[in-house]
């Protein structure tokens, strides 16, 4: 399968120092990897004798090691064994002639954490990392053809309604830019960091956990009153009251609208001028029937009704070329409708604008005045898409 990567553990460890995060902490800022002849000998062993062609090299921060690296890129490009493999790191542990050396090797996939769009919180959390120089290095592999995925946390402690508009802002534009997978998360409080010691006091149980919602629903009320009596133990499942946290807990399902909807989202953050959060409170506002209950309740609003909490979002917005991205919006839909049917679906429709400035990716409001019919279809499996009439 193109989608399975056998885990190959490489190493333990990470000598940063981030706030959040227990791994350093558990393993007492120490780090190591796996003598390269290891690494080889354990691939070799799944290639040979199962026919694995692609793996994923399990480590926190796999190339903090640069000359370790680079000896395991260096056997197995002289190994001869044609495989692919993915990897986690730190974006600072990496430049343009390791990444060419690794894709070299036979990289197609490296997951790295951002955490934060903001260069304050880059401070506070002790993550320290370039924005800039990150935005060219992920510039850089995309060019190359790696696939990128990016982490994200808000919630944090200090973190301001500035510093979470900040953050979005970079997702978007990295979106925009080909990142190929984006999450972002509520920050979470694990066991002895330094955002749990200093705020332990203050963390509440959070009843929108998904594990606790299903746990619950499962009867096992005895494990609910563990967690609830061992907070120390469990502040994974606790969270901190602030006023991003409680005001914009929903930011993070703007990331699921924007790989459902590319081009319209696109269009719809220009009619909000970088204003990030004005556009997630209009999101919540006028879609409030989807919010007022438990957080899985909203996740399934948003994945069945997406398009039309959307609309709900704009439709008020007075300006000319808002019927353009409405029917956009549409088209985006119905895509999105043939793309995961399991079974054979065509749609065949009018749109309410030019298709060759669709494809030209000219900003909306310089489209011209027309109309375009496609056929969209799927079948044996295959999607296609056809034009049939520009008016």
């Amino acid at each position: 399968s193109p989608y399975y990567f056998m885990p190959i553990d490489a190493g333990r460890g990470c000598p940063y120092n981030c706030t959040f995060c227990c791994s350093s902490h558990f393993w007492k800022r120490t780090y190591r990897l796996k003598s390269p002849a290891r690494i080889l000998e354990d691939i070799r062993y799944y290639y040979e004798k199962y026919g694995i062609t692609s793996f994923w090299f399990s480590h926190d921060a796999i190339t903090t090691n640069r000359k370790l690296i680079t000896e395991v890129c260096d056997l197995l490009i002289a190994s001869g064994m044609n495989i692919r493999w993915r990897c986690t790191s730190r974006i600072d542990c990496v430049d343009e002639e390791l990444l060419l050396k690794m894709k070299e090797s036979g990289l197609v996939e490296i997951e790295l954490g951002i955490e934060t769009g903001s260069l304050r919180m880059q401070k506070l959390t002790k993550k320290n990392l370039n924005l800039q120089h990150a935005q060219k290095l992920i510039s850089f592999m995309l060019k190359q053809g790696l696939l990128v995925g990016l982490f994200f946390m808000y919630g944090f402690p200090e973190e301001t309604e500035e510093d979470l508009n900040d953050t979005l802002e970079l997702i978007f534009n990295l979106l925009d830019s080909g990142v190929n997978h984006v999450s972002m998360s509520f920050t979470r409080f694990n066991p002895a960091t330094d955002i749990t010691n200093r705020f332990l006091d203050k963390l509440e149980l959070d009843p929108d956990m998904k594990i606790l919602i299903r746990g619950v629903s499962y009867g096992f009320e005895d494990e609910l009153d563990m967690i609830r009596n061992n907070k120390a133990m469990f502040p994974f499942f606790y969270h901190l009251n602030t006023p991003v946290r409680n005001n914009y807990q929903y930011a993070h399902f703007f990331i699921r609208l924007y790989r459902q909807y590319t081009h319209t989202i696109r269009h719809l953050r220009k009619l909000y001028k970088g204003d990030n959060l004005r556009f997630y409170r209009d999101f919540y506002n006028n879609n409030l029937e989807y919010f007022q209950q438990d957080m899985i309740h909203a996740s399934n609003g948003i994945r069945n009704h997406s398009m039309q909490m959307l609309v709900n979002t704009v439709k008020d917005f007075d300006v000319p070329y808002l019927h353009r991205i409405l029917s956009l919006l549409q088209f985006e839909d119905n895509a999105n409708r043939i793309k995961n049917s399991e079974c054979d679906i065509t749609i065949q429709e009018v749109y309410d604008f030019n298709y060759i400035d669709y494809k030209m990716n000219l900003p909306i409001e310089m489209y011209s005045d027309g109309k375009t019919e496609i056929l969209l279809q799927k079948k044996d499996g295959k999607v296609s898409l056809k034009v049939l009439q520009i008016t």
